[in-house]
């Protein structure tokens, strides 16, 4: 009898520090402050969006916008070459140098899948009005907190001018 009264008031005290926590925590959650974040297939769609029209006239000043602070891109082409860009100066600075080596340039999504809540994958073809075979490239994107965290993206095949 003796545990069956004790067990019954663990599970009674268990009980009340649920209802406690359940009751507080989401009102807590919602409190003051707390900000909605894009999931990550639209901070990818919003990406692509602020890319394409950066390549049509240069300002890439809204990757602010989708990009954390402390955002990484690593960005590797078909000659194997790597470049890592750390923080939003240097991600912006190879925006804008992207934009004078391929100044019109225009990715389509060919595909996308979500992998998990924060990571997407995307395929698309890329290039401009010169090319009779547009080239290819892949997007890992590692969103947090509806900002991109990391982007790693592969131009796996150049295309034709």
């Amino acid at each position: 009898m003796i545990r069956m009264r004790s067990t019954t008031a663990l599970l009674t005290a268990g009980a009340i520090v649920l209802c406690s926590t359940a009751t507080v925590s989401p009102t807590s959650a919602r409190g003051a402050g707390t900000a909605r974040h894009l999931s990550a297939p639209a901070v990818v769609q919003k990406y692509f969006r602020i890319l394409n029209a950066g390549m049509q006239g240069g300002d890439f000043s809204a990757m602010k916008s989708v990009y954390a602070s402390d955002g990484i891109l690593t960005q590797s082409n078909p000659l194997g070459e790597t470049k890592v860009s750390r923080g939003l100066t240097q991600i912006t600075a190879f925006y804008e140098a992207a934009y004078t080596k391929f100044k019109g340039g225009h990715w389509t999504q060919d595909s996308s899948r979500q992998l998990s809540p924060t990571v997407v994958l995307n395929y698309e073809f890329a290039g401009d009005a010169s090319f009779k075979v547009p080239g290819r490239c892949a997007h890992i994107f590692m969103i947090k907190n509806g900002k991109i965290k990391s982007l790693d993206w592969m131009t796996f095949y150049s295309g034709q001018k």
